[in-house]
């Protein structure tokens, strides 16, 4: 093989509809961050993102998951990303 074949994934337009419309509310999402203008105010809705982050990790059991990568970082297990 000398040189690598461009493979092209087709997928179902309700999937790019989807991403589509997800990157629209995610725009929209750090637009409306963006227009916070008082330094209280954007330091309580950062600290409400944050304990809603850490209530789905836990409700999902990501913490875990996210405590081993971390782990495996701080431990040299991990370079660029990859675990060796």
């Amino acid at each position: 093989m000398g040189s690598a074949a461009l493979s092209v994934l087709c997928l179902p337009q309700v999937y790019d509809d989807a991403v589509k419309s997800r990157a629209e509310e995610m725009r929209s999402f750090y637009q409306s961050l963006a227009e916070i203008g008082d330094e209280g105010k954007m330091k309580r809705a950062q600290q409400a993102i944050q304990g809603h982050f850490r209530e789905w990790l836990q409700s999902t059991g990501k913490s875990r998951q996210l405590a081993d990568l971390a782990r495996m970082a701080h431990s040299g297990q991990m370079t660029d990303g990859m675990l060796t």
